[in-house]
């Protein structure tokens, strides 16, 4: 898209460039007597028109010159803020495992947490959205027949409960999934 777009703009540049020209060649061929004599005013007027369209010309230049910086900019925090999703993913499902695999200390039983619930850090520093908990057995989830697949770009629920044999609405219970949004780097238990 980027390219029809420098294509149409550079079109725009030669067709602008060559109207520019042919006025300047009749202005020249009027004012040299080779064509049909035209009085002060029509030449006035010409060259009114003609400062116009230079100043058109550059004021498109210059717009799709700010147009390519922006699109470069927007492209940079794009990929930057993609790259910082996935880390954020990646470290959420570690901590998630570490937590999952660590028994409760003795004599404490875990509250449950509510999907919806904010819970806020001791420090005044963030809120935080907190998972919901599984809710079946430990056991359940560190058996060795459990596995996982971490989402790629591109990958859909459905994609990837083809790839395991399941169905989406399946895979979704078994993640507790309200949507089918899922992320790269997201880990998604399959078995």
């Amino acid at each position: 898209m980027k390219e029809n777009r420098r294509v149409t703009n550079s079109s725009r540049s030669v067709a602008s460039s060559l109207f520019i020209i042919g006025g300047v060649v009749l202005m020249f061929l009027q004012i040299s007597g080779c064509g049909p004599s035209a009085s002060e005013k029509e030449i006035e007027n010409m060259t009114y028109r003609l400062k116009r369209l230079e100043t058109r010309v550059a004021a498109l230049e210059l717009g799709n010159d700010t147009l390519n910086d922006l699109d470069k900019k927007v492209k940079r925090i794009m990929e930057e803020n993609e790259r910082r999703q996935t880390a954020l993913i990646l470290q959420i499902s570690k901590l998630e495992r570490q937590i999952q695999s660590s028994p409760p200390a003795a004599g404490i039983t875990p509250p449950a947490v509510k999907k919806t619930e904010t819970v806020v850090s001791p420090l005044p520093v963030a809120t935080v959205k907190a998972e919901k908990k599984p809710e079946a057995p430990a056991a359940v989830t560190t058996s060795p027949a459990a596995r996982y697949h971490v989402v790629q770009k591109g990958d859909t629920l459905y994609s990837i409960s083809r790839q395991y044999d399941l169905k989406p609405d399946e895979l979704k219970k078994m993640n507790n999934l309200d949507s089918n949004v899922i992320n790269p780097g997201q880990e998604l238990r399959v078995r």
